[in-house]
């Protein structure tokens, strides 16, 4: 499985004294990450905004875990979305079929 989280600046809004979107986004990615691992799934990660910025392969281990970890808490918001350009990209690095999880506010252009 894959998780792309868009790390756009518009994921850098909060309305007045609320979380960050950008914070809901990597707690709900660290949530799905560690469930996966705990099912012996694999997962991966791509961090994306005009393109990918930041991609972990796939694995199943509870260490890797910690570096999808430490990918989510250094994560500064920035430049445009471009969804379309992330899934392309990843479409091409992808070598058997599996699951990509979105996690996005979608403010992107057509």
């Amino acid at each position: 499985s894959y998780i792309l989280l868009d790390t756009s600046k518009s994921m850098n809004y909060a309305s007045e004294g609320n979380i960050r979107k950008i914070d809901y986004a990597t707690t709900l990615v660290a949530a799905l990450g560690y469930l996966m691992v705990e099912q012996q799934d694999a997962v991966g990660l791509a961090l994306y905004a005009e393109k990918i910025n930041k991609f972990l392969p796939p694995k199943a281990t509870k260490t890797y875990l910690l570096e999808i970890y430490k990918q989510l808490s250094g994560i500064i918001p920035s430049d445009k979305t471009q969804t379309a350009s992330a899934l392309n990209s990843l479409a091409e690095k992808i070598k058997r079929r599996g699951l990509v999880i979105i996690v996005s506010d979608f403010f992107d252009d057509i």
